[in-house]
């Protein structure tokens, strides 16, 4: 009885003893704890700095801009990608590989390796990638079976330095071609020779009749007129004569004459008289075959220094008058394709030119 006794009493303290852990155990389970707070801590730090890296590739690249990328070799540049017009391009500083193109372009690939950036057309604002169309156009465009289509023949820009003024867009005469006018974006309800413009610089679009047949006279003393540049609805347009076109464009600092591709114009006669800014005139595009007569083409284009003439023969020509008459500035010209065997009248050719 006495031994159950004694039983009874011990038996709570193993019970007891078999529930709670050694020391040995408790320190094992102390260390795993603390090992996975470590890990925990280690990862969330390598996720961090992961984290960092990518924000500040994002800035170096957003630095950068479009058609440019950082080397993975080199994070301190941006280099430009190989292929034009792309709008993404990733790799090192030796080679790169395009993944997109810009809006306006589609792109072009061989064995899966994008290798160019075509464009849809001209004018096109943004181009469907996929159906190599253009979707939407410029201001200045209008949207027909996926090209776009120009809305107006020439764009120029005038400058007024008065507080007001009537600005001549063109010659008084030249006026009844004039189809539409759109004036630093808006469009006038009338079509006039000259508007009153405020001082500062403006932009403006003019739709010409289709079916026009001379550019004689066109921007004749149109004084305020500094820049212009012409619309692919020139392209193989017919026109006779583009006598006096720019005569006394005092002004004209700029003239694109890149879609400027006429053909057979016959007279050329003061075509860039007394333009006392340009400094070049290519207008290379141009049908000049069929010429007749140059007299004072360039007559007092004190500034000009380069010419670039079409490449092609003037077989016809008869008159270079005064053609290069004051020519002060003009360094050098290549006349090659120049056929002289028609002309009869060489007055005054290049007194006072210096080339």
């Amino acid at each position: 009885m006495e031994a159950n006794t004694n039983a009874n009493k011990e038996s709570p303290e193993f019970s007891t003893f078999d529930g709670m852990s050694s020391p040995l155990e408790n320190e094992k389970k102390e260390s795993k704890k603390l090992n996975l707070k470590l890990i925990l801590i280690i990862s969330g730090v390598i996720l961090s700095i992961i984290l960092i890296i990518i924000i500040i590739l994002v800035i170096i690249n957003s630095r950068c801009g479009s058609g440019y990328y950082v080397p993975e070799d080199d994070q301190s540049v941006c280099l430009k990608c190989s292929v034009d017009n792309c709008d993404e391009c990733s790799g090192t500083k030796e080679s790169n590989i395009c993944s997109s193109c810009k809006s306006k372009f589609f792109p072009v690939y061989e064995i899966d390796v994008l290798k160019s950036c075509n464009p849809c057309c001209e004018g096109c604002s943004y181009c469907d990638q996929e159906k190599h169309e253009c979707t939407s156009c410029n201001l200045e465009y209008d949207l027909r079976n996926g090209i776009c289509i120009p809305t107006y023949s020439f764009m120029a820009k005038y400058y007024v330095d008065s507080s007001s003024k009537s600005v001549s867009l063109v010659n008084y005469d030249f006026r009844f071609n004039i189809k539409e006018v759109k004036i630093d974006g808006e469009i006038q309800t009338d079509t006039y020779s000259s508007y009153n413009l405020k001082k500062g610089k403006h932009t403006v679009y003019v739709l010409l009749d289709k079916n026009i047949k001379s550019l004689e006279n066109m921007f004749f003393y149109c004084e305020d007129l500094t820049e212009i540049s012409f619309s692919p609805l020139f392209k193989n347009m017919e026109i006779k004569s583009v006598e006096s076109m720019f005569d006394n464009c005092e002004s004209l600092t700029s003239i694109d004459f890149t879609h400027f591709k006429i053909k057979n114009v016959s007279i050329l006669d003061r075509m860039f008289s007394y333009c006392l800014s340009l400094t070049s005139i290519n207008f290379s595009n141009m049908d000049i075959s069929k010429a007749t007569s140059m007299r004072s083409m360039f007559y007092n284009c004190r500034k000009l220094q380069k010419i670039e003439f079409p490449k092609v023969k003037t077989k016809e020509l008869q008159n270079m008058e005064q053609m290069f008459t004051n020519c002060e500035s003009l360094e050098s010209l290549d006349l090659s394709n120049f056929d002289t065997r028609q002309v009869t009248t060489f007055f005054f050719y290049f007194i006072n030119a210096k080339a």
